[in-house]
């Protein structure tokens, strides 16, 4: 006779199960966020070869994945009470910062640096507890683990909104100051366009995937 799976043990396949889909979701969302920069590099660019290698290369796609890969592990090891947050981000956010593409295209000693970080930080957290709560949803695809930890279409926005809003003082901190990202004088401009684009870009989609979930 098989013995019955613990609650523990049943809780830790289920983890894996969605850790699994959600990666899967993710891996597309990347390719064609990759995709989208690349189509914007080609078309508005005219330092187009050192560009794509700093933005849409073959690194960035990994550094991405990387940074899928810490945020869920940080949101497996994380306690339904969230008591454990600040210790998670804190050992964790160097390595997430290295494989941000902005902490990875930012000056080190640029005077706006220190401020940049804990926006990316404050982005880190919120999707260390998104996910979370995704881990812990039922069904077999995104959309339904998205519907059952938010099961309104409101609910769900907040969490976009929150995103969005940390994305926009980001991008605005990059506009006023671009010198904070580290390529020659050049082609800086360029780059922080790119760099706009590409926040402007995961900003609609995530609103465009939202809507499309809960069918609005």
């Amino acid at each position: 006779m098989v013995n019955p799976l613990s609650i523990d043990e049943e809780i830790s396949q289920k983890i894996q199960k969605n850790i699994e889909i959600i990666k899967k979701y993710m891996l597309e969302e990347i390719k064609l966020a990759l995709k989208h920069s690349g189509e914007y590099i080609r078309k508005n660019m005219p330092t187009y070869e050192a560009a794509y290698q700093l933005l849409v290369g073959p690194d960035e796609e990994e550094r991405s994945i990387h940074q899928i890969n810490l945020i869920l592990e940080c949101a497996a090891k994380l306690k339904s009470d969230q008591s454990n947050i600040e210790e998670l981000i804190e050992e964790t956010f160097k390595k997430y910062l290295r494989n941000d593409n902005l902490g990875y295209n930012m000056r080190k000693k640029h005077r706006k640096t220190a401020e940049a970080s804990e926006l990316i930080k404050e982005m880190f957290k919120n999707h260390v507890i998104s996910f979370s709560k995704l881990l812990r949803g039922d069904g077999e695809t995104y959309d339904d683990l998205s519907r059952t930890v938010s099961p309104t279409y409101e609910e769900a926005i907040e969490y976009v909104n929150k995103e969005i809003e940390i994305s926009k003082k980001i991008s605005d901190l990059i506009r006023n100051d671009r010198g904070i990202i580290n390529a020659p004088g050049y082609f800086r401009y360029d780059i922080m366009l790119a760099i706009l684009d590409i926040a402007e870009y995961g900003n609609n989609r995530l609103i465009e995937e939202t809507k499309r979930i809960y069918n609005k």
